[in-house]
C-alpha cells in the first residue's frame, strides 16, 4: 500500500511540475493567446499582433498588424471596433484601435478555419512596453500580448467630401491638437489640403499622414503619400500639406493623421 501512495505521490508531482513549466512558457512567449467565443458562433483566436514602425521618424511606430483566425466550426462576425489595446493585468482599455474601413461601419465575417489580417490604428499615444491586444465579441475575449518596442502615436481619421470646402472644412480636436481638412478643385480633378495647430503646452514631435481614396486605396496620381513632418512644433505653431491630384470617382477620402508625443 505504501508503494501505490508513493508512486500516486510521484505521478502528482510530475503532473504538477509540467503543468507549472507549461505555464511558465506560456506566460514569458511573445504572444499568448485566448481563445473566445464571437457573436457568431464561432471561436476566434488572436494569432499575431505586429508594431507597424513608422517611414522617417526612428523609434515610433503609428499601426499595429494584428492576425485573427476563426479556429471553431461555426462562420464568426467582429465589428472592428470592439478591439482595444491594455497592459498585462489590466482591464481597462489604454485605448481603442480601429480599422479605416470601420469608419463606415464594416463588419469582419471568418468562416471555419480562415484568416484575416488587419491593420489597426490607435485613439492614444503609448510608451514602449509589454501591452495586450484584446478582441471583444458577444461579450467574450480573445487576446494576445506583444512587445511594443516603439512608441504608438495617436491617430485621427477624418471624411472629406467635395462639399467640404473652405467655407465648410472638416474640422476635430483632441489632446495634441486642433485639425482642418477641406477640399478645392484642381482643373477636373481635387485637391485635399489640411493644417494641424498644436495645443498650447504640447510638443507634437512628428506627424504622418496617410490618404485613402473612398475604396480605402491610396488614390492612383497622387505622390507623396504618406506625407511627414519631422520637426517638433507646438503652440502657436502648425503643420500642413496638400495631395492632388484626386478624382472625382474617388471621392469621398479619408485622411489618417497620426501624432507622435
Amino acid at each position: 500500500m505504501g508503494s501505490i501512495t508513493a508512486v500516486l505521490l510521484l505521478l502528482l508531482i510530475s503532473v504538477a511540475s509540467s503543468l507549472t513549466i507549461y505555464w511558465l512558457l506560456t506566460s514569458l512567449s511573445g504572444n499568448a493567446k485566448q481563445a473566445s467565443m464571437s457573436s457568431g458562433g464561432g471561436v476566434i483566436e488572436v494569432e499575431q499582433v505586429s508594431p507597424v514602425r513608422d517611414e522617417e521618424l526612428p523609434g515610433k511606430c503609428y499601426a499595429l498588424d494584428v492576425v485573427i483566425r476563426n479556429v471553431g466550426g461555426e462562420e464568426t462576425r467582429f465589428y472592428n471596433k470592439g478591439i482595444y489595446i491594455h497592459q498585462p493585468g489590466e482591464k481597462n482599455p489604454r485605448a481603442w484601435l480601429w480599422q479605416v474601413e470601420t469608419q463606415v461601419g464594416k463588419v469582419t465575417v471568418l468562416r471555419p478555419g480562415e484568416v484575416v489580417g488587419i491593420r489597426l490604428f490607435s485613439t492614444g499615444a503609448l510608451p514602449p512596453g509589454r501591452y495586450v491586444v484584446s478582441v471583444l465579441a458577444g461579450g467574450m475575449r480573445a487576446s494576445s500580448s506583444f512587445l511594443l518596442p516603439c512608441s504608438l502615436g495617436k491617430s485621427s481619421v477624418f471624411e472629406v467630401h467635395t462639399s467640404n470646402d473652405t467655407s465648410s472644412p472638416v474640422t476635430g480636436e483632441d489632446t495634441f491638437a486642433t485639425y482642418m481638412l477641406w477640399s478645392s478643385a484642381w482643373g477636373s480633378y481635387y485637391k485635399i489640403e489640411f493644417r494641424i495647430y498644436a495645443k498650447e503646452d504640447v510638443t507634437i514631435n512628428g506627424v504622418r499622414a496617410e490618404l485613402f481614396n473612398s475604396t480605402f486605396r491610396h488614390p492612383a496620381w497622387v505622390g507623396g503619400n504618406p506625407w511627414h513632418y519631422t520637426s517638433p512644433f507646438t503652440y502657436p505653431d502648425y503643420t500642413g500639406a496638400y495631395w492632388t491630384p484626386v478624382s472625382a470617382g474617388e471621392m469621398p477620402v479619408y485622411v489618417v493623421i497620426t501624432v507622435y508625443k
